[in-house]
This record gives C-alpha cells, sequence and structure tokens, in this order.
C-alpha cells in the first residue's frame, strides 16, 4: 500500500510541478486536474498497477486525493486475488 502511495505522489509531482499538496487533498477542488488529465490518470491506475477500472469505479470520489486512489488500488487488487 506504502509503495502504492509513493509511486502516485511520484507520478502527480512529475506532472503538477512544484504545487504542494498531501496524500488526503483533494486535487480536484485544487484546481489541478482536467478532463483529459483525468483520464491520464485513470490509464496511469490501470497499466502501472495492474488493476481493471470498471465504470462504477469512475468516481471523482475514487480520484481525488492520494489516499483515496490508494484505497481503489488496494480494494482492486484484493477482488483481482479473491477471483
Amino acid at each position: 500500500m506504502e509503495k502504492a502511495r509513493q509511486d502516485i505522489r511520484k507520478y502527480l509531482l512529475t506532472v503538477f510541478g512544484d504545487k504542494e499538496f498531501s496524500d488526503n487533498d483533494n486535487i480536484f477542488e485544487m484546481g489541478f486536474i482536467s478532463s483529459l488529465f483525468a483520464i491520464e490518470l485513470i490509464m496511469y491506475i490501470e497499466k502501472n498497477f495492474n488493476v481493471t477500472l470498471e465504470n462504477n469505479d469512475l468516481s471523482i470520489e475514487n480520484f481525488k486525493s492520494i489516499d483515496s486512489m490508494t484505497q481503489l488500488i488496494n480494494q482492486k487488487r484484493s477482488q483481482k486475488n479473491v477471483m
């Protein structure tokens, strides 16, 4: 879980540059996310964390912060291990 959090933070820092934010800050409310970048973020998560996101996963609540994205990744990985 910690590795996923670190990887997401590292990725976002390469995109956002010197903007400061914490793991629980809502990056949508902070104005960091455009609709195009939201799609890139979904693709990044699927590719780099080997998870498949379904339509019902595509809620702002799941992508609003590093914490929420980490939780989504862990949930998807848990579901994958059960199957």
